[in-house]
């Protein structure tokens, strides 16, 4: 699994999602890319196991959509 981080106003040809932690106002309604938001903090199990499953099962499943 990779990554690239991105300047949206000088290249935005090939995003497919833009991924985020759950704590950021991101306008969801007006954004032209996907928007992925990843659990953080209070709104995830605190065992590190158990939320590193949750968080990467987010990002696994995004590859079978």
């Amino acid at each position: 699994m990779g990554f690239n981080i991105l300047d949206l106003e000088s290249d935005s040809s090939n995003i497919d999602y833009i991924i985020f932690p759950d704590y950021m106002n991101i306008d969801k309604e007006n954004s032209k890319y996907g928007l992925i938001s990843i659990p953080t903090h209070n709104n995830v199990s605190k065992n590190p196991i158990k939320r590193a499953e949750l968080r990467y099962s987010i990002l696994n499943n995004l590859k079978n959509e």
